[in-house]
């Protein structure tokens, strides 16, 4: 029957289209489910693996016109087949399945109250994890006032008003940050904040936890007593054990125990390995993991390592649920913990997908607004002498500012700028040069006292301030969520103080304008790469009044046209977020503010094996005045031959 249904899954006859499946599959327990179903679809090579892969790989790549195009009876059946897809252990097709979800929500979201009514309590936190992330998604890029309030709405009379939370640390926390997105979308019904926060249960412990001795007496045995014939299921119930162990226990620790598990649950302060076997009994009492049922699946997928293996054992779905399950009881029994010492908190550190951004998509085809500075590097022709004259540069304002091919007057906000020259003469050696432009606003009344610093002191070997990277918060979460606000603090990312070297400058505050979000193959595996996207900084997100675009890196102005943008996002060539210069320069007359950059660039020859190398460095700054002028001043950081001599001379 699953091959009739997923060769067609979204034919108009119900009894063998994709709502079928809810008439199968709905009534079994989870562990019935996987054994039935899940481990049929978990493979590229199986049919039904297969078929449920090219639909989500179809949703994930179609044009709003295309999903728009399609009928809500048959969407819908392509959806619940997708939904039903969510159970499975193969990583790649999940986090597609999702993808896809996203996708058709996002154009049909009549369909979203009704998929939560009919699936928001299904037994499988699989499925339910992923299908509240990508309801949460969808809304983030519809950016639909009225469907954002409705289903926020929705959310909070049936999950949190009527207590009906699942102990899911990320299911949590997808609908509390649907019904939060809905009220800064504008729902104005009466919200009580705090029935968002938990907690949830009474944070108690059970009494029935298994000790070490009783893990292992109900668990384990010795290897040589064990019949040839009985091995392989004994080895399937031993790779949970192995992989859930944490780190000075009675085991050797697992990788999942040790880095994922005891990671994401020491800082609570209880004993992790009875965390552990908490965990265990629940696989095996509660989950109703049976190793006998799985044992010629998960005996083929066996991994015990710390990452999302591409297809993983039905064991290790059910530790990641266990894990999520007791991370949830966990902030329930301290939710007054305070995580801003931490390097992350629980539920940024649990999430595993950003339901906002496809990695698949590849980036948009325009052309380039951002052309790297023509420059001959190969004059002088002697290594030695080009090292050393570092007033041979490109013009700085042709980094900071770049004219597209409209003649519209674009302001680079930061780039990292390489030109190479490589001989066909492998004794020759490779020139290199490269100039890392990041640009700040600053009180103009403190204008001065920044460019004197910059230039006595100097930014040599990076040592100027610079935004790090960003990472489990969503790309559509910056500037307005709760997660965002706690992550992307003033301090760290926003408001500076103002310093160079050991020099600090309380009382001057300086505001980067740009952030940087990062999403790593580790968390998303529905293709090969990663994320680096530039954004815009909140004082000019809020400042110029921006609102997201629906492509990626781009941000528009209240009148729909593009205001700042990622290049490489746009364009697929140089990276550089760039905005434009007049509604730029209009912000920072209004509010007596004035954009400057801390500039750094250096110059190297080295061989091409691994042997010489040599670099000199230069910096200093540029601003932009009132009537956008660029103005600049520059040092070598290198001493002299002069200079370099006299010191010997004093050392005598």
């Amino acid at each position: 029957m699953f091959d009739i249904i997923l060769s067609r899954p979204y034919r108009m006859n119900i009894s063998s289209n994709g709502l079928a499946l809810y008439d199968i599959l709905w009534n079994l327990s989870m562990a019935k489910r996987d054994a039935v179903w899940t481990v049929n679809i978990s493979n590229s090579w199986s049919q039904q693996g297969e078929r449920l892969y090219n639909l989500a790989k179809w949703g994930c790549e179609a044009s709003s016109e295309s999903i728009k195009s399609i009928c809500n009876d048959a969407t819908n059946a392509c959806v619940e087949t997708l939904i039903w897809s969510l159970t499975t252990t193969w990583r790649e097709l999940r986090d597609l399945s999702t993808h896809a979800i996203v996708n058709i929500l996002m154009w049909h979201s009549d369909l979203i109250i009704p998929l939560l009514d009919k699936y928001h309590n299904v037994n499988d936190s699989y499925i339910q994890e992923r299908l509240w992330c990508a309801v949460y998604g969808a809304l983030l890029l519809k950016q639909d006032n009225e469907v954002s309030q409705r289903v926020a709405q929705w959310t909070y009379d049936n999950v949190f008003c009527k207590k009906c939370v699942p102990e899911h640390i990320l299911v949590r926390d997808y609908a509390r940050n649907v019904v939060e997105y809905g009220v800064y979308m504008g729902l104005d019904s009466k919200i009580d904040k705090s029935v968002l926060n938990g907690p949830f249960t009474d944070g108690s412990l059970p009494d029935d936890i298994p000790s070490n001795e009783e893990i292992t007496s109900k668990y384990e045995r010795e290897w040589e007593a064990i019949p040839e014939n009985e091995r392989d299921v004994y080895w399937v119930q031993y790779d949970i054990l192995r992989s859930m162990a944490p780190e000075h226990g009675v085991r050797a620790y697992g990788d999942f125990g040790r880095y994922v598990f005891q990671a994401n649950l020491y800082n609570f302060g209880e004993d992790v390995e009875m965390l552990s076997n908490w965990a265990i009994h629940m696989i095996f009492e509660e989950f109703g993991y049976n190793p006998t049922v799985f044992v010629h699946f998960d005996r083929n997928n066996s991994s015990r390592g710390r990452s999302h293996s591409k297809v993983e054992r039905i064991g290790k779905k059910y530790q990641w649920i266990a894990m999520y399950r007791i991370m949830a009881r966990m902030t329930d029994r301290y939710p007054n913990k305070d995580w801003s010492e931490e390097w992350s908190d629980p539920v940024r550190s649990a999430r595993n997908i950003d339901p906002t951004i496809y990695p698949g998509r590849e980036p948009l085809k325009h052309q380039s607004k951002y052309v790297l500075p023509t420059f001959d590097i190969i004059v002088p022709k002697d290594d030695i002498k080009w090292l050393k004259s570092w007033k041979n540069m490109p013009k700085t304002k042709n980094y900071v500012l770049v004219i597209d091919e409209n003649g519209v007057e674009w302001v680079n906000l930061f780039s990292y700028s390489t030109i190479i020259y490589e001989p066909d003469d492998d004794k020759a050696l490779v020139r290199d040069l490269w100039t890392f432009i990041q640009a700040y606003i600053v009180d103009r009344a403190n204008l001065e006292t920044v460019c004197n610093e910059l230039y006595e002191i100097g930014i040599q070997g990076r040592s100027f301030h610079e935004n790090h990277e960003i990472y489990n918060v969503f790309s559509r979460e910056f500037y307005w969520s709760h997660v965002y606000n706690e992550t992307v603090c003033d301090e760290y990312y926003k408001k500076i103080p103002f310093s160079v070297g050991h020099k600090v400058h309380e009382n001057i505050i300086v505001e980067p304008a740009y952030l940087q979000y990062t999403l790593s193959t580790d968390d998303d595996v529905s293709t090969e790469g990663g994320i680096s996207m530039l954004m815009p900084n909140e004082w000019l997100y809020d400042g110029l009044q921006l609102k997201y675009s629906y492509d990626d890196g781009i941000w528009l102005d209240n009148k729909g046209d593009i205001a700042i943008l990622d290049n490489f996002m746009y364009s697929g060539e140089h990276s550089a977020l760039l905005v434009r210069k007049d509604i730029l320069l209009n912000y920072l007359n209004t509010t007596n503010k004035v954009m400057f950059w801390p500039i750094l660039t250096e110059r190297m020859i080295k061989s091409k094996g691994m042997g010489y190398a040599n670099h000199h460095q230069n910096g200093g700054w540029a601003y932009m005045d009132e009537q956008g002028m660029i103005h600049q001043k520059f040092r070598c950081y290198e001493p002299s031959d002069f200079q370099k001599k006299r010191k010997r001379f004093k050392t005598l």
